[in-house]
């Protein structure tokens, strides 16, 4: 390899070079945006959990306090068209 960019001529190292740094370049982006990416869903999941979390909480505590079963498994049924939430 040593040897081939040895005999190529500036204007094909300079191509290479060029082409080397792009794609450096290049992959460092995509992979910066995969991580934003990442780390932008996973808050956006905390924050929708956190406030359905919030909601139900204020929604369950007069069926906690006056001890009503019923509107209490109401209030948790309803977490069930959440996709997201397996069991309550």
């Amino acid at each position: 390899m040593k040897k081939l960019f040895a005999k190529a001529s500036l204007r094909q190292k300079l191509i290479l070079i060029i082409v080397v740094t792009s794609s450096v370049v290049l992959l460092f982006g995509s992979v910066q945006f995969a991580v934003y990416e990442y780390v932008m869903a996973r808050r956006g999941a905390v924050d929708k959990l956190h406030s359905l979390a919030e909601v139900t909480g204020h929604g369950i505590m007069p069926a906690i306090v006056f001890r009503d079963d019923e509107a209490a498994r109401e209030t948790l049924a309803a977490l069930g068209a959440e996709g997201t939430i397996r069991k309550a």
